[in-house]
């Protein structure tokens, strides 16, 4: 290649560069109104909360006040909490609210006591306006299980927020009323998840520590009548747990089927005559584990062998991937 060809090239980049920009200038100056904005982070990828605490962090740059409230958390210790209270808590509240929800116990009133209880806080951190953005973190997912009411919270922000104030709402599933009165609405595709590799979350990727949250408890039990079958009785009490509940618990919470974290206890009078591998074809989906210990009954018969009584108890859990 020659000089001169190479400074055609140059040329002709230059000029197509300038066109571009004249272009862009052009519509930039048609855009000249600032106001507050309502931001939706929604979808079943992964980037919702991590984009919006982008913006924060990008407002504590610029020395802008702002807050966070975060509905699902709770007690968990995240980076970014930490790192927010320990160097910019001047510059930026956060408010994890109380337990957050009480997913262990399902106890729907508790729930709703801890939703409004954050709703009440965000509504207050964004009527002061010395804060620029207020992060409302997984408030979507409060409003799917109807622990906000939607209709308040879309008429505070369409009425009362003030003009100046950006509001950001994370969450799968956002309300397609939510949706209508945004301006600026992300939904984010799940393309491809290290979940579905064998891959567990991991610190700095999907979240900022490595809790695991249960959200279900079942119990079962089951017996072997005649045959002093221990993995038949330990078998027959995993299907009575999952009589109880069917643990497709993954959608609920906004996993792919294969995060969950399935730990299943087994009581037997004889744990060695069990065949773990059996139990384990019971789950078609996520990441059993079974462990075995010396309990349940073995009840003599005077005709034959004895009838064997197994216990079982399956948690489901999450490694809460923060999205």
């Amino acid at each position: 290649m020659t000089d001169e060809t190479t400074t055609a090239g140059d040329e002709r980049h230059a000029m197509k560069m300038a066109k571009k920009k004249a272009a862009r200038d052009k519509i930039m100056a048609t855009k000249t109104d600032k106001k507050g904005l309502i931001i939706v982070h929604t979808g079943k990828g992964k980037g919702k909360s991590s984009a919006a605490f982008g913006m924060i962090f990008r407002c504590i740059a610029h020395d802008m006040k702002c807050a966070v409230v975060q509905f699902i958390k709770g007690g968990m210790s995240t980076g970014e909490r930490d790192l927010i209270l320990s160097k910019f808590a001047d510059e930026c509240a956060f408010h994890t609210m109380g337990e957050g929800f009480t997913w262990e116990t399902q106890d729907k009133s508790r729930d709703t006591e801890m939703a409004q209880a954050a709703w009440a806080k965000a509504k207050e951190l964004i009527l002061d306006e010395t804060n620029t953005m207020v992060l409302l973190d997984e408030i979507n997912i409060a409003i799917r299980y109807d622990y906000v009411d939607i209709n308040e919270v879309v008429e505070f922000l369409a009425t009362q927020k003030p003009d100046m104030t950006h509001v950001v709402l994370t969450g799968r599933n956002a309300h397609v009323d939510l949706i209508e009165i945004a301006d600026l609405v992300t939904e984010m595709e799940l393309i491809k998840h290290p979940f579905r590799s064998g891959v567990l979350a991991q610190i700095g990727v999907e979240f900022e520590s490595m809790p695991t949250h249960r959200v279900l408890t079942e119990f079962g039990m089951g017996t072997s009548l005649r045959r002093q079958n221990y993995t038949q009785a330990a078998h027959r009490a995993l299907q009575d747990a999952l009589w109880h509940n069917s643990i497709n618990m993954a959608e609920m919470f906004g996993f792919p089927k294969e995060a969950m974290i399935i730990d299943v206890e087994i009581a037997v009078q004889n744990p060695d005559a069990v065949d773990t591998s059996k139990l384990l074809e019971i789950f078609p989906y996520g990441q059993p584990n079974v462990t075995v210990t010396h309990g349940g009954l073995d009840i003599p018969r005077p005709d034959g062998l004895p009838t064997v009584i197994a216990n079982a108890a399956i948690n489901v859990s999450f490694d809460m991937e923060r999205t």
